[in-house]
């Protein structure tokens, strides 16, 4: 990936602490990601350009190591976890 590609979220709105792993649903354009050191799946959305962003999603889960998201578009229209272009966790 090119760096220009790239963004970053990162600041104390942010409510990370120890990210472990990232997501990319492309159906909502959100990214979700395993936070270890809070015990939470955090996702973001109208990311931008990035950087001292809130999450627009927060669920805990304890010792959440790693995040697999699969979509309808990323799955062959197989999936269910989009609804109305929300995304169920």
């Amino acid at each position: 990936m090119l760096v220009s590609m790239q963004v970053c979220v990162a600041g104390p709105s942010t409510t990370l602490g120890n990210p472990i792993d990232v997501a990319y649903d492309s159906e909502t354009d959100a990214i979700y990601i395993s936070e270890v050191g809070n015990g939470k799946v955090l996702g973001y959305t109208a990311i931008g350009d990035g950087g001292d962003l809130a999450p627009s999603y927060s669920q805990d889960l304890m010792a959440a190591s790693s995040i697999y998201f699969s979509s309808d578009e990323t799955e062959g229209n197989r999936g269910t976890e989009s609804v109305a272009q929300q995304t169920l966790l």
